[in-house]
């Protein structure tokens, strides 16, 4: 049996920390189990980019228990490079044919971005950030979240359609080359809080006395006075479950005898 040459090989690339749950690598690993159990896929290698050196070992465990990957690995399919200088991400961006970033939490995507920048089509899930930077069918796919075979499919669409893959990419360099200039997004956040009017939301829907206590916000806004040099005025709370983001009134504190309102 004959392999062809490793620079002919298509590159799928995973980049972060392989060991956050948060990043989704399992789903990946899950994904490729799926491709390897069909008669006929054009060959690829898989590229793990991220993770400390103590932690490559267990990297490289968590495949072994995995029969099909485990030999893809013994086969030199497999890379595990760990962490990498910032500085040399671009050169591992611009090799890659597809970056899968299988992420059950993504508040932002940063990763999809670089890639897109480097010419690089994005599959991503259905979630966070990815729903924004991400345009589906055009600069790569959002797949559904925590779904191993629809990442098996998009990666597939890929490795039999490299015409696809190369436009695609094409698109999504041109595409985070215009969204995601400093002064786009600068645009884009001061448009997002400009004229907003907070909703309130209602105790009894939300349970905020649950799940924040009065002494906490209060200690939380103190330190936002600390640290910025405002007075805290008044403040409204928005939340999820998670996190509290609060709309605050400030004052400057010029000195003992003089406030200005901002």
């Amino acid at each position: 049996m004959t392999f062809p040459l490793e620079s002919e090989i298509d590159k799928i690339t995973f980049v972060g920390r392989p060991l956050d749950p948060n990043k989704g690598f399992t789903s990946l690993l899950d994904a490729l189990e799926l491709l390897l159990d069909l008669p006929e896929i054009p060959h690829f290698q898989l590229w793990v980019i991220g993770g400390e050196i103590n932690e490559m070992n267990k990297i490289s465990q968590l495949l072994k228990t995995r029969p099909k990957l485990n030999q893809l690995m013994s086969q030199g399919w497999i890379n595990i490079w760990g962490r990498v200088k910032r500085e040399s991400l671009p050169e591992f961006y611009k090799r890659s044919s597809l970056v899968v970033m299988p992420s059950h939490r993504e508040p932002f995507g940063l990763v999809a971005i670089e890639s897109m920048l480097c010419g690089c089509p994005v599959i991503g899930t259905k979630q966070g950030g990815l729903s924004d930077t991400i345009i589906h069918g055009i600069t790569g796919i959002q797949a559904d979240l925590d779904s191993p075979r629809a990442i098996a499919n998009s990666i597939l669409l890929y490795l039999r359609n490299p015409l696809i893959r190369k436009t695609r990419g094409g698109f999504a360099r041109k595409w985070a080359k215009f969204a995601f200039t400093k002064s786009n997004v600068y645009d884009q956040v001061r448009q997002l809080y400009h004229d907003r009017t907070v909703p309130v939301l209602k105790k009894s829907e939300w349970e905020l006395s649950k799940i924040y206590s009065e002494s906490s916000i209060k200690e939380v806004l103190y330190r936002v006075e600390q640290l910025l040099g405002v007075g805290v005025d008044e403040y409204h709370i928005v939340t999820s479950r998670y996190h509290v983001v609060a709309k605050i009134k400030t004052r400057l504190v010029v000195s003992h005898h003089e406030n200005i309102e901002c």
